[in-house]
């Protein structure tokens, strides 16, 4: 619903332009009205509206500042843990596990994971140790 939609474009500090665009009834082109930044923003509001039970980003904080990329974390953190960003959550026993899968090269983003895998070409694929 619309209001779930709003609510996730806020956790996702989308901007106050781009917001009242969401909120008219006119149609818009992504490409010309909206920045690259809001543009990153609402695809991430798109997957977490979709709520699959599998979600697989590449580099998802590339683009970001430091503070947007641990909002950005955060918030894959929550929607694994709820099950879901912004839903009822009295309800989130009745809903199917999710799971995250993302690239990183930023180590940063290694806090946020509960696994994490290594690949490369020098030693193959390994699990690893979030302090290593």
């Amino acid at each position: 619903n619309r209001t779930r939609v709003r609510n996730i474009l806020q956790m996702l500090r989308l901007d106050e332009h781009s917001m009242a665009l969401f909120d008219s009834d006119d149609s818009h082109d992504w490409e010309t009205t909206l920045s690259h930044t809001a543009r990153y923003i609402c695809n991430f509001a798109r997957a977490f509206v979709a709520n699959p039970e599998v979600l697989c980003l590449h580099k998802p904080t590339q683009s970001f500042d430091f503070q947007m990329s641990e909002n950005i974390m955060e918030l894959l953190q929550q929607f694994v843990r709820q099950k879901g960003l912004a839903m009822d959550r009295g309800t989130s026993h009745l809903r199917r596990p999710r799971t995250c899968i993302f690239t990183s090269s930023e180590t940063m983003n290694v806090t946020f994971a509960d696994s994490v895998v290594h690949v490369s070409k020098s030693h193959g694929i390994r699990l690893m140790n979030k302090m290593d």
